[in-house]
Formats: structure tokens, sequence, C-alpha cells
């Protein structure tokens, strides 16, 4: 099998394990494109519980008080993706950082579990809701490091698009940064894996095979990501004050 690349490739991978031959039962530019943005979907959260840093990019926000509205705030990460100030919805809040004027490190903030916890402590924040909270005040900028939701656009400058799953043959004019799904190439099998297998579900398809590679394959990614990326960074313990 060649490399899957793009979203055409992966899209023939998930026609193949299909096996449809009534094209009117499934019309290309509408349920391949559902059937794999939620297979895309699932791929990214099992990813994301191996590696937080793989899909995160990160936002700058101002705050002058203890509560920040993720929702109504300047900088908005929660609600409708749309309006002004709208960068991309925050599924997964990873990390909060504190930041200079010329954008450098200045200090962590540690996550509290309750209210009672934030009142408690120092320099912690707490995300409940869409209101993120803070003891004490931040006197400066805060960069918010998190997991976006997939599909919400206009991409945070600096990052790729997320992929068109409607791009489901080769475009005639060449592929565009928006088939191109990420780095992750030996790995996007599992996306018209969990796309057949959300398919399945809805037609009443159990298929033991799909189910039994589903398992393998996640088992490979976990161990692949047990091991890192980088070679050796998880061969020793690391200890942050």
């Amino acid at each position: 099998m060649s490399q899957l690349l793009y979203v055409y490739q992966v899209a023939d991978l998930f026609r193949s394990y299909m096996d449809e031959d009534d094209k009117t039962f499934v019309d290309d530019a509408d349920d391949l494109a559902y059937w794999l943005q939620m297979g895309h979907n699932e791929y990214r959260d099992i990813l994301s519980q191996c590696d937080t840093e793989l899909f995160s990019t990160f936002t700058d926000i101002t705050v002058a008080a203890t509560t920040y509205d993720l929702a109504g705030g300047a900088v908005k990460l929660a609600g409708p993706p749309t309006g002004a100030g709208f960068v991309r919805t925050l599924q997964r809040l990873i990390k909060v950082e504190s930041v200079n004027a010329a954008g450098e490190h200045t200090g962590w903030w540690d996550p509290a579990q309750s209210l009672e916890e934030l009142y408690q402590r120092a320099d912690v924040f707490l995300l409940k809701r869409n209101l993120l909270y803070f003891n004490p005040a931040p006197t400066g900028t805060i960069r918010l490091h998190y997991i976006p939701v997939s599909g919400t656009e206009p991409a945070v400058p600096g990052t790729s698009p997320s992929p068109n799953w409607t791009h489901v043959t080769l475009p005639g004019g060449g592929v565009t940064a928006e088939d191109w799904i990420d780095d992750e190439v030996d790995k996007h099998d599992l996306i018209a894996i969990l796309a057949y297998r959300q398919y399945a579900i809805k037609n009443g398809l159990p298929h033991a095979e799909v189910e039994r590679q589903r398992a393998d394959r996640v088992a490979a990614i976990q161990t692949f990501f047990c091991t890192g990326r980088n070679m050796g960074q998880n061969d020793h313990m690391q200890f942050v004050l």
C-alpha cells in the first residue's frame, strides 16, 4: 500500500473496507466526508491521549481579573465558531503559561481540581465550563496551550488548516494544504478503520476483522508513543518544580 498522505488516499482505503456497490447509498460528497470526519475525530482523540503535544497549539490572552470567559472574551475559544476574536474551539486545555511582552516564558500555572483548591493555593487555574479561573489575578499575558477541535476554523496563524474531508477524490488541480492530514502518515490507516467502524455501527454491519485490526493498530500506536517519537525522551523521570 502506498503511503496515506492525503484525504483522498484515506477515502480510497475506507471505500475498500466498505465495499458498497450502490453509489446512491453512500454519496461521495456527503456521506464519505461524514464518516471520515468521525473517524478522524476519534483518531485525534486516541493519538492525543498518547501525546498531548501532537495536535496542540497555543494562543495568548490578556487577563486583568480572576476569571476569563472563553466564549465572550477578546480571544474566543468556545461558543459558535464565528465572529470577531474567534480562534479555534478548545477541546482540551493542556497547560497555562505566563509570558512577557516578547513572548518569552516567565512561569507556569498549576491546575486546580476544584474552586476550593483554587482559593487555597497560589498561582493556580481552573477551567469550569467556559470560565477560566485564576488565583491570583494575572498581571500580564497568559498563553493557553490547548488541543483544538478538529475542523474548527479559522486556523491559528502559522498552523495548517484542518483536512477537508469532502476532498474524497484526487483534486483535478492537484492536492492543496486542505488535502494534507498530518505528519503521522504511517498511522492514517486507523482513520479509515475508525470511519468504517462508525459506518458499520450505523448500518448494523459488525465486522470482527475490522475490530481486531483496530485493537492491533491502537495497541501498536500506544507502544510507539510510550517509547517516544524522540528516542530516549521516556527513559528517565522528570521532576518539575
